[in-house]
């Protein structure tokens, strides 16, 4: 069979996914998390496993393909976050572009797996007011009542 190419059409690269399981790596048919020589008993690959498992069910479903891999990604997103949480909790120096970047990647992530949403307010695009309709509401004496 001729290797997969951006020109090979998409019937030959679902044939592909659709081999037989134990032609596959142990990681991609879901049976093991981590690849051969990793053997998961760290504090941090323990709370990796737990992380995973949460958001996976927090899911609601069997994850597809594209899921599992945004699910592993978040897990090591969540780790390597609450690493920098504890690290700054004890004073230690942190990098605060990188836990911006990682926080920034872990939202991604949750919002990509619809775990987490944008507030209301970021939902609804708002309609610019009128100008002279916000002035009208402000030179209102009742608009300042409870603002100040």
């Amino acid at each position: 069979m001729a290797p997969v190419t951006a020109d090979t059409p998409h019937s030959d690269r679902a044939h592909r996914a659709s081999r037989n399981p134990l032609n596959r790596s142990s990681v991609s048919n879901g049976t093991k998390l981590w690849p051969p020589g990793i053997d998961g008993r760290t504090r941090e690959a323990r709370r990796w496993r737990d992380a995973h498992a949460d958001l996976a069910e927090a899911l609601g479903h069997e994850p597809t393909v594209a899921e599992r891999a945004l699910l592993r990604r978040a897990a090591s997103l969540t780790v390597a976050c609450e690493r920098l949480d504890a690290d700054l909790a004890a004073g230690e120096p942190v990098d605060p572009d990188r836990l911006v970047r990682l926080s920034n990647g872990l939202g991604r992530a949750l919002m990509a797996l619809g775990l987490v949403t944008w507030s209301d307010r970021h939902d609804k695009p708002q309609e610019p007011e009128d100008p002279a309709a916000h002035l009208a509401r402000i030179r209102d004496p009742g608009y300042w009542k409870d603002r100040t």
